[in-house]
Formats: structure tokens, C-alpha cells, sequence
């Protein structure tokens, strides 16, 4: 598991203006399946399908396809942060 950078890109249904979001944080799981942390703030996060993205380079893109959506508790967070620095989740 390493650390990475998700981007969203779409266009917005309502105002139909194209829209770039990263989420707050994300971590490749294995090849093509991250964990997206959407809002660090209310836990909300993703599990889903990603790839390296063509128009945003060193970022990965979400597939489009199913995914899970999930609270991610705080706790749980800063260990899995605590891990990765520490080089125990690799």
C-alpha cells in the first residue's frame, strides 16, 4: 500500500462547468483499487477502481464503475497514516 493522489474530473449535471477534485488523501491498496478519503473532516471515503490519469500527471483517476462508499473513523485514519510512514504497510 502506498500513498497517492486521486483527481476527479467531470462535469458538473447542474451548472454543466467541468469541475477538478482531489480527495483529501488516498492510498493504493493493490494495482487499480484505492482507498479514496473524499472529506478527512466527516470520514467520508471510497473504496473504488483507479488508473494513472493521461490529463493529470502523477495522479491516478477514478474508473468509472461501481465503488463503495464508507465512513472511514478517525482512528483507523491516523493508523493506517502511522503505518505507511513507518514503512509497515507496503
Amino acid at each position: 500500500m502506498r500513498r497517492i493522489r486521486v483527481v476527479y474530473h467531470y462535469i458538473d449535471q447542474h451548472t454543466q462547468e467541468q469541475v477538478t477534485h482531489y480527495a483529501d488523501d488516498a492510498f493504493l491498496l493493490c494495482d487499480g483499487v484505492a482507498l479514496s478519503v473524499i472529506d478527512k473532516e466527516r470520514g467520508d471515503a471510497v473504496l473504488e477502481r483507479v488508473k494513472p490519469s493521461e490529463l493529470f500527471p502523477s495522479c491516478y483517476e477514478s474508473v468509472d464503475g461501481s465503488y463503495t462508499e464508507f465512513e472511514l473513523d478517525g482512528d483507523i485514519y491516523q493508523l493506517i497514516v502511522q503505518q505507511i510512514a513507518k514503512g509497515d504497510l507496503q
